[in-house]
């Protein structure tokens, strides 16, 4: 259930700006795993069912993700390349000397950023690399960034280059080192427009919609565990980052871009509340200039803001 992570040297614990700067140093830009991952059929389409539900299935529009005979039909939902690194931040903490120890179900997803530069099928082999990209003292906790770019050729050259995500995790409990992060590095949404939204979807989760998620590849006890759950300051179990991002996600393809999964280009979201299993998610969406959308997502249930983000599509 946790991480033992290796405590940096005495003096990077400090609070003390002198002992912020190593702690800065000996983090960013410090590499993460590699990996090379062959894209499986079967995987791809438990991450397409973890994000959809039996309403979103009934008109048939999404069935060309949910063959897997791969001489038939080897299409990978886009939204699957969110995952592409095949990397899990949370070992790169096992090395990085400027990282405390980390009990793992503190350690919160608070941003997804996915830049898609390639569609890929089933069977594809992606090679991916990674380090960490920003860090940021948010006093109660730590921000942490990482940024994870694949490729579909072992030589990464930018020809080949399938997708870029950035990861942010929040850390509780380990703020106070007194760095801001590097400015151009900071993911930011665009401001929200004053003006009333242009679009509003209804999306229903299922109560055992975290569950089916977990089988995709993220095991954090938080979204099942009722003990861990109440321990971190949740009254039950609340469903992944991921999940709703890629639900609202897989909406916008549905509603906006008419089911072309093709058109997508990026879509960032900041978790900056969460959501509990059977809940509804409140999409609203803003039109920016063209090809380019501003996203808030809230529960019906309890009226809270739970992301805040923008998507860009290809016009």
């Amino acid at each position: 259930f946790f991480l033992m992570i290796r405590r940096p040297p005495r003096s990077t614990q400090s609070r003390s700006s002198a002992a912020s700067d190593v702690y800065k140093r000996q983090c960013l830009d410090y590499p993460t795993d590699t990996s090379e991952y062959t894209v499986e059929a079967d995987h791809a389409l438990l991450f397409f069912l973890g994000l959809t539900t039996e309403k979103a299935l009934q008109d048939g529009k999404w069935n060309k993700f949910l063959d897997t005979n791969l001489e038939a039909n080897n299409k990978i939902f886009p939204l699957y390349l969110g995952m592409a690194h095949r990397i899990v931040p949370y070992t790169t903490f096992q090395s990085c000397p400027g990282i405390p120890k980390i009990w793992l179900w503190k350690i919160l997803h608070a941003e997804q950023k996915t830049e898609i530069y390639k569609q890929v099928t089933a069977g594809t082999k992606l090679y991916s690399e990674g380090k960490v990209y920003n860090l940021c003292d948010k006093k109660k906790g730590a921000l942490l960034t990482f940024e994870f770019r694949s490729y579909d050729s072992e030589k990464k050259t930018e020809d080949s280059l399938v997708v870029v995500n950035y990861t942010s995790v929040y850390i509780k409990g380990k703020g106070g080192f007194n760095f801001k992060g590097v400015p151009e590095k900071t993911l930011n949404p665009p401001a929200k427009p004053s003006t009333q939204f242009d679009y509003e979807f209804m999306e229903p989760t299922q109560k055992n919609q975290a569950l089916l998620y977990r089988m995709t590849w993220d095991k954090n006890p938080l979204h099942v565990d009722w003990k861990i759950a109440r321990l971190v300051g949740f009254k039950k179990p609340i469903l992944h980052g991921m999940c709703t991002w890629g639900m609202t996600g897989r909406v916008i393809i549905e509603k906006i871009l008419n089911y072309d999964e093709t058109r997508l280009k990026s879509i960032y979201l900041r978790f900056v509340s969460h959501t509990f299993p059977g809940e509804t998610l409140v999409i609203r969406v803003w039109k920016l200039e063209e090809g380019h959308l501003y996203v808030e997502v809230s529960t019906l249930e309890r009226g809270l803001v739970t992301c805040i983000g923008d998507v860009t599509y290809k016009c």
